[in-house]
């Protein structure tokens, strides 16, 4: 949950990481050298946030007799991006990989996706199951999604930038004020009188968000087509959180405030998503049943379930036999395990003795699907262990063990190495 605060004595954002342990973080505007972080100390803090909750002097209503500031430190915004995320045997992942602007919830998110993403491939090159190239992946894979996210955080900044503007605050003059009147606090007689000043004019600009400001009946206009329009801060974004797509063009970024098209989101749009069957992207959701135990779970269960291997589906019957005999010339070769999806022709119940590793045979209903697809009809799919489609494999001319083994060694598998050590990374 998060709070924006605009009043007369302070504004800043209350973040609630735990409503029920009473846990906030408040994040108040600090502009050094103006400013000292010596100031913020708990008993100001303390008056700072009974201000934003609405007991200031003026009320007694608001005890905050409980209220505990347990820390209080300066913090700088930043947008920045590893130009690689792997040097020989040391990864970085989540903030030493990458830094936004709290404006989304991408950091934790994007930290999370870049070890869903190198877990697996460090487990495989361990076990002899991937060669050592395949981690050569984790770097430009994650990066293009985390240069993304940066630029999406900025944007999301500025999105929330109007609302203060809304009420006649600009960050901008604000930090252009403090960086006149600083080359004046060079001067030790100056300083005080300048950080005096420089309080009194932070205070002007505040006052302008009194609800006995004059100005109050425009800044509400402005404030209902913001928030009823959609074009301040979006908080869900399905797209970014597990519609991003390893395959798509890198985005050109130089590091700066200003960034391509490419980079942008449809922040206008409704929170929406599409599910695609399309190389790089997840794998999407849907109901299988397992016709032995009459059990329905979803693919993304499939996939969890089996994620020492990858899987390859397949859903047009007329392909099943030539792969199963494909898979079986293979043996156990590789780390990868066939899905029939409405498979069970005639015949196809010897296949689950003869199939190396096992075989899954499902049920499930297509038609009522509506994904944006680079599937064809005698296509078949190859997912990761981290729900991503390694490959789509076109079995028009047929299905041979050759087109498999070109298949899974694109995708970075090799021969499984048995009574041999790990390979180095």
């Amino acid at each position: 949950m998060l709070y924006f605060v605009y009043n007369p004595h302070i504004v800043g954002v209350v973040v609630a990481h735990n409503m029920e342990e009473g846990d906030f973080v408040a994040q108040i505007p600090f502009f050094p050298p103006m400013e000292k972080a010596s100031k913020y100390t708990s008993e100001y803090c303390s008056d700072l946030l009974a201000k934003a909750i609405g007991g200031g002097p003026e009320s007694e209503a608001f005890d905050a007799s409980d209220l505990r500031v347990r820390d209080a430190k300066p913090w700088a915004m930043s947008a920045l991006v590893a130009d690689r995320f792997r040097s020989g045997r040391v990864f970085l992942a989540g903030d030493s990989a990458h830094l936004f602007p709290p404006a989304g919830g991408f950091g934790m998110n994007t930290g999370v996706q870049d070890a869903h993403n190198l877990a697996w491939k460090v487990a495989y090159v361990l076990k002899g199951l991937a060669s050592p190239p395949l981690l050569e992946t984790y770097s430009p894979e994650r990066r293009k999604i985390a240069v993304k996210n940066t630029c999406l955080s900025i944007a999301n900044f500025e999105e929330t930038v109007k609302v203060a503007r809304a009420f006649g605050l600009d960050p901008g003059m604000a930090n252009g004020l403090v960086s006149v009147l600083s080359s004046a606090n060079q001067f030790t007689a100056l300083h005080q009188p300048v950080e005096k000043l420089t309080e009194s004019l932070l205070s002007l600009g505040r006052a302008q968000t009194s609800p006995l400001s004059p100005l109050r009946p425009l800044q509400q206009i402005y404030l209902n087509q913001l928030l009823t329009q959609e074009k301040s801060l979006r908080l869900l974004y399905p797209e970014e959180d597990i519609g991003f797509c390893y395959d798509d063009p890198e985005v050109d970024w130089d590091g700066g405030s200003s960034f391509p098209e490419s980079g942008k989101s449809n922040r206008g749009a409704a929170a929406s998503f599409i599910p695609k069957v399309k190389a790089g992207s997840r794998f999407p959701h849907f109901e299988v049943r397992d016709p032995a135990s009459d059990r329905t779970y979803s693919t993304v269960d499939v996939i969890g379930r089996h994620g020492d291997v990858f899987l390859l589906f397949l859903t047009n019957a007329g392909h099943a036999a030539d792969l199963r005999k494909a898979f079986a010339s293979l043996g156990e070769e590789y780390a990868v395990t066939p899905v029939f999806l409405n498979c069970e022709a005639e015949g196809m119940s010897e296949a689950k003795e003869e199939l190396a590793g096992g075989g899954l045979f499902l049920r499930c209903d297509l038609s009522h699907l509506r994904f944006d697809s680079e599937l064809s009809a005698n296509d078949a799919v190859l997912t990761r262990p981290d729900g991503h489609v390694a490959r789509i494999l076109d079995l028009s001319s047929g299905c041979s063990s050759d087109l498999l083994k070109e298949a899974f060694e694109t995708a970075g598998l090799s021969r499984r190495q048995r009574g041999v050590s790990s390979p180095p990374l």
